[in-house]
């Protein structure tokens, strides 16, 4: 059995959980985005579910190490390439 999710109410719930755990409105957005167009073309490992998961085990979820921390500002450094970039994640 297949259980269809429309836009508007995939998008809503995508959104939501990013906002609860902390993620700014740029990044909800934008997580919501990617987990729309990977569950309209039918890839499940990036879908808003595994998305989540995700970030429970390796992100924000993850107190001890997280990988990804919500509203960090990313800055630019100085570097001797123009082609390579070296950022402060503020990790």
């Amino acid at each position: 059995m297949e259980y269809i999710l429309d836009i508007d109410t995939h998008d809503r719930i995508v959104t939501t959980a990013y906002r609860q755990r902390g993620y700014d409105d740029e990044e909800c957005a934008l997580a919501t985005r990617l987990c729309r167009l990977a569950a309209q073309h039918g890839i499940k490992t990036h879908n808003g579910i595994k998305a989540l998961h995700l970030d429970d085990m390796h992100g924000s979820g993850n107190r001890a190490h997280p990988g990804c921390v919500p509203a960090a500002r990313i800055y630019k450094k100085p570097g001797p390439f123009p082609a390579c970039q070296v950022w402060d994640a503020n990790l």
